[in-house]
């Protein structure tokens, strides 16, 4: 089971985002950023990534592959270990309140149990639990 916070707008939209690791921050980088509209961070993504072969072009194969490896490396986990939480930041950004926090299998079934009012931060979860 994973952890689902729900976010929810004043207009009524709802988002469901993962709480902890995120793979397709991990594999995607900065598609990934683009997606979710992190726009300054997946900027901030490539020009790093350009700035790293700039220097590794001027280190020599050896060193410059080496650097190249450890920056794609250092990239992936930083942003599979925070990916979630930017987004979840964004939506805050955006106006977006956390309105509950969700132990489910995948999305869709955090969002049916918060709309039946099964989730954690409902009073009748703690009592079907207690």
């Amino acid at each position: 089971m994973k952890n689902y916070k729900i976010f929810k707008h004043p207009s009524g939209d709802i988002r469901v985002i993962k709480k902890g690791w995120s793979w397709p921050a991990f594999f995607l980088g900065w598609i990934w950023a683009l997606r979710h509209g992190l726009w300054s961070l997946a900027l901030g993504v490539l020009v790093a990534g350009v700035l790293a072969g700039i220097v590794a072009r001027g280190m020599g194969d050896s060193a410059g592959g080496g650097l190249i490896v450890l920056f794609g490396v250092l990239n992936a986990v930083t942003l599979g270990c925070v990916g979630n939480l930017l987004r979840a930041d964004r939506q805050a950004s955006e106006g977006y309140a956390c309105v509950d926090t969700v132990a489910a299998s995948n999305a869709e079934i955090a969002l049916s149990i918060h709309e039946r009012g099964l989730g954690a931060g409902m009073p009748l979860a703690r009592e079907l639990r207690g």
